[in-house]
C-alpha cells in the first residue's frame, strides 16, 4: 500500500515484503511514518524517517529513488529530475527484530529485481518524486490503497514467477536459496512426522482407554453378582488401609500388591511427592523404610482425611495372573531371597515341611509342591495364624485392596505394564513429573511354559484346590482358568 512520507512533499513511501519460504509472496502495508517516528506520539516505532539524510546535497536529488542498505548503513540513489520525495528505513536492532517476528528479514538488495532474484525473505523501502517520468513509472507499478489484497498478492506472485526463471543468479545466492528450500523440505518432513506421531498416540489413548474400561466393567460385574457378594466384599479395614500409601502432593492413592513391581511404584510416589528427583537416586532400603521415606500409609490419617482421599483422589493398584504370583512369591522369599529376609526360611518354611512333607525326612529346603498344598489347605487359616495374621506376598488381591468396597480408577496388570504404566501416570497427572522405571524385555510377560514346569510336580486335585482359594483374583481381574493345570 502506498502511503504519505514524513515530509510535506507529494512523494510516497511504499513497503513490499516478500516471504519466498511460504506458499506466495504477500505484501505488508506500511503505516504512515508520522506515527511511527515518534514526535511526542505513543508506542515504539517500528520505521523511522531520517530527514537529515534528505536534507543534504546530494541525499535529495529530483526525482530520485532511494534505497537503504541495512548491512552497512549506506543509502544507495538512482538519478532522476523533478520534485521532492522523502524514504523510510528500519533504524534499530530492537526494531528489526520486532519487524524479523512478522515473518520478514531485511535485505540490502538495491533494486525490485534483485530482492526478488535473491531467493531470500526481502524488505524494500523505496519513495521517489512525484514530478519525474521514473516517479510515474514508479507509481504505476506500485499498487495504490484502493487495490484489494487480491490484486496485491497476484502481482507479487507474477514478478516472482518472472524472476525466479532467470538463470543468471549469483552462485553463493543459489546456494542460498537451495539451502532455503532444503530448510523448508526438511521442517515440513518433521511437521508430518510429529502429525502422524499425534495421530498415532491419539489412537493408542484410545486402545487403552477402551482396555481399561473394560477391566473396571467386569470388576464391577463380579461385586454386583448376588451370589458372589457374601464373599467378595471385604470391609475397609486397619489392614487394607495399611496397604495404601498416599502422595497427598499429587493426590494420588496407591495400594501396594506384592510380586507385581509395587517397589518401582513407591519410587514413582517418592518422586511425586517431592521427596527425591527421580527414581534412579532412591536407595532400594529406603523405599521399604516406610516410616522415614516420606511416603505415608492411608491408615495413618483420620477418618475424616481416609473419607475425603478414598473419594476425592485418583486410586490404582497392579495385579498379576494368580498362578504366576504365586511362583513369584515362592522364588522370592523361599529360593533366591535378595533380601535376606531369614524368618521366611527359618520361621515358615519348617511349619510348611512339617505339615505337608511326605515321609520321615523334615531335611531340605521347601518344595513348590508343599507350598501349594499349604496355599490350597482348608487349614491354612490355622497355619497363618501361627505364623502371623497376614502373609502379604501370598495374600490375595480381594484381602489387600477390597476391590469391591473401594472404587478404583485404574487396575494395571504386571503382563501388559509396558503400556499400562505411562498410561496410569498420565490418567493420574503425573506424565510431565516422573517416569516409570525401565522394564527388561520380557520379564512382565506371562510365560505359560514356566508356570506348566512348576505346577508339573503339584497333583491336579491341590491344583483345583489352589484355584478354588484364588478363584475370585481370576474372575475380578480377566484372568482365564487354568485349564492346561487342571486337564
Amino acid at each position: 500500500m502506498q502511503v504519505k512520507g514524513q515530509r510535506s512533499c507529494k512523494g510516497g513511501a511504499s513497503f513490499w515484503g516478500n516471504d519466498f519460504l511460504g506458499p506466495e509472496p504477500r505484501m505488508i502495508s506500511l503505516p504512515p511514518p508520522g506515527w511511527l517516528a515518534g514526535g511526542g506520539r505513543e508506542g515504539t516505532p517500528l520505521f523511522r524517517s531520517f530527514p537529515q539524510e534528505l536534507e543534504g546535497g546530494r541525499s535529495r536529488k529530483r526525482g530520485g529513488v532511494r534505497r537503504w542498505n541495512l548491512r552497512n548503513k549506506r543509502a544507495h540513489e538512482t538519478p532522476g529530475s523533478g520534485g521532492c520525495w522523502s524514504s523510510s528505513h528500519i533504524v534499530s536492532s530492537a526494531e528489526l527484530c520486532l519487524f524479523v517476528a512478522l515473518g520478514i528479514a531485511a535485505t540490502p538488495w538495491c533494486s525490485r529485481s534483485g530482492c526478488l532474484l535473491s531467493g531470500r525473505q526481502v524488505v524494500r523501502v523505496v519513495s521517489s518524486g512525484p514530478g519525474s517520468r521514473h516517479a510515474r513509472e514508479e507509481r504505476a507499478r506500485q499498487p495504490s490503497h484502493h487495490e484489494s489484497a487480491d490484486v496485491i498478492k497476484e502481482s507479487l506472485t507474477e514478478g516472482y514467477a518472472q524472476n525466479t526463471t532467470r538463470t543468471n543468479i549469483p552462485t553463493h545466492k543459489r546456494v542460498d536459496q537451495q539451502e532455503r528450500t532444503k530448510q523448508s523440505f526438511v521442517l515440513k518432513q518433521v511437521m508430518e512426522k510429529v502429525h502422524k506421531q499425534q495421530e498415532k498416540d491419539s489412537l493408542e489413548l484410545q486402545h487403552m482407554d477402551k482396555v481399561h474400561r473394560e477391566r473396571l466393567s467386569m470388576l464391577e460385574r463380579v461385586c454386583r453378582h448376588p451370589a458372589l457378594q457374601n464373599l467378595t466384599h471385604i470391609p475397609v479395614g486397619s489392614f487394607t488401609l495399611s496397604r495404601i500409601f498416599v502422595c497427598k502432593r499429587r493426590r494420588v492413592l496407591f495400594c501396594q500388591t506384592p510380586k507385581v513391581g509395587n517397589t518401582q511404584w513407591k519410587k514413582v510416589l517418592l518422586v511425586a511427592n517431592g521427596v527425591y528427583n527421580n527414581t534412579a537416586n532412591i536407595p532400594e532400603e529406603i523405599v521399604h523404610q516406610h516410616e522415614k521415606n516420606g511416603l505415608p500409609r492411608l491408615s495413618n490419617f483420620s477418618a475424616g482425611e481416609i473419607s475425603h482421599m478414598l473419594a476425592s483422589y485418583f486410586k490404582f493398584f497392579i495385579v498379576r495372573d494368580p498362578f504366576d504370583r504365586i511362583i513369584s512369591a515362592f522364588k522370592d522369599k523361599f529360593v533366591e531371597n535378595p533380601r535376606h529376609e531369614v524368618w521366611y526360611q527359618q520361621r515358615i518354611a519348617p511349619v510348611i515341611i512339617q505339615k505337608f512333607r511326605r515321609g520321615k525326612s523334615l531335611l531340605g529346603p521347601l518344595r513348590f509342591e508343599e507350598f501349594v498344598r499349604y496355599l490350597g489347605s482348608e487349614k491354612r487359616s490355622v497355619l497363618d495364624s501361627m505364623l502371623g495374621e497376614h502373609i502379604i506376598h501370598w495374600e490375595s488381591y480381594l484381602n489387600l485392596c477390597a476391590p469391591c468396597s473401594i472404587h478404583y480408577d485404574l487396575i494395571g496388570h504386571h503382563e501388559t505394564l509396558r503400556d499400562d504404566a505411562p498410561y496410569i501416570l498420565h490418567m493420574a497427572g503425573l506424565s510431565g513429573v516422573v517416569s516409570y522405571p525401565d522394564i527388561p524385555q520380557g520379564i512382565t510377560e506371562y510365560n505359560r511354559s514356566k508356570i506348566a514346569h512348576y505346577y508339573a510336580s503339584v497333583n491336579k486335585k491341590h491344583i483345583l484346590k489352589l484355584y478354588q482359594k484364588y478363584w475370585a483374583d481370576f474372575a475380578l481381574f480377566g484372568y482365564k482358568r487354568p485349564e492346561f493345570l487342571l486337564r
